[in-house]
């Protein structure tokens, strides 16, 4: 096993631990692994933990390179163990393929297969140091929703709210990390607004039985070809508005691209950089750098 404690990347100033465990099922529900993850996710003042555990070199047995989970320090799941377990990061798993590419284990034209709560997600090592991830396909209702939003409740929220423009939806297999997404008409102060309906919405369990990532967008450019939004994102789990957001900006993406079929990509602009989603049959692919960092 690669030891992976106190690898530090950010993806867009969104901020990760690489951290390794022998057993992911065995520490999930473990009150001691979980305070020491929250521990040390906190002193690194970490926004999330990419949980890995597998070994590269066995990939053809394995049928992947690694397993990823995101554990996130400050997170609360109501099982009173320490921090929570979130489904999917985009820039952490960008951030995992910058980790496999600086040790070594794959190059430039390579792809690292990694096996996630959101299903087995590929990543292409572009140069420059720039990734591309198939995030699966875009669900924006449906059955598959319905574990994370009560329907009936949301639709409440937007009437009372004239959120007419707000949408829900994932990207992944069977399950993803969920968003709520709010178009706004000004980009002017947007992460304070993100910030006013993170706080309220995102815990909201009454609307949101396992909460909900909030996202606020703005369009800037409308160009038929490549459109251009800001946005962003309340975390759940996190709780504060992330320098930005893998997942997110998948969402916002892979909506646009299927309300407008005619753009080939979506650039999502957020407070630490810019994605790049682009689509290819129903899959949404995310583009974007993934580089080390140490705690100041």
């Amino acid at each position: 096993m690669i030891n992976y404690q106190n690898y530090l990347y950010h993806g867009c100033g969104n901020k990760v631990l690489i951290h390794s465990l022998e057993d992911i099922n065995a520490a999930r529900h473990n009150k001691v692994v979980r305070a020491h993850l929250a521990r040390i996710g906190k002193k690194l003042q970490v926004d999330s933990i990419m949980v890995i555990t597998g070994h590269p070199q066995n990939a053809n047995q394995q049928g992947y390179h690694c397993t990823m989970d995101v554990f996130e320090p400050r997170g609360k799941d109501g099982s009173g163990l320490a921090g929570s377990w979130s489904t999917m990061c985009g820039n952490g798993i960008r951030a995992v393929a910058r980790y496999f590419q600086d040790t070594g284990f794959i190059s430039v034209g390579e792809t690292l297969r990694v096996k996630t709560a959101s299903g087995l997600r590929e990543v292409e090592v572009l140069k420059n140091y720039q990734y591309k991830v198939n995030m699966g396909e875009l669900t924006l209702s449906g059955k598959n929703m319905s574990r994370y939003v009560k329907f009936s409740e949301f639709t409440k929220l937007k009437a009372k709210n004239s959120l007419a423009t707000a949408i829900v939806g994932f990207v992944g297999e069977s399950d993803g990390e969920p968003h709520l997404v709010i178009f706004a008409q000004t980009k002017k102060h947007l992460q304070k607004l993100a910030n006013k309906y993170g706080k309220q919405l995102t815990t909201n369990r009454l609307i949101f039985p396992q909460e909900i990532n909030t996202n606020v967008v703005v369009m800037n450019d409308q160009n038929k070809d490549t459109p251009k939004v800001s946005a962003c994102t309340y975390e759940r789990g996190i709780y504060y508005v992330t320098q930005a957001c893998g997942t997110g900006a998948s969402v916002i993406g892979g909506y646009l691209l299927k309300k407008h079929p005619s753009a080939r990509k979506v650039r999502v602009k957020m407070p630490g950089g810019t994605l790049s989603i682009t689509k290819k049959g129903n899959q949404i692919f995310m583009q974007g750098p993934a580089k080390p960092y140490k705690v100041k």
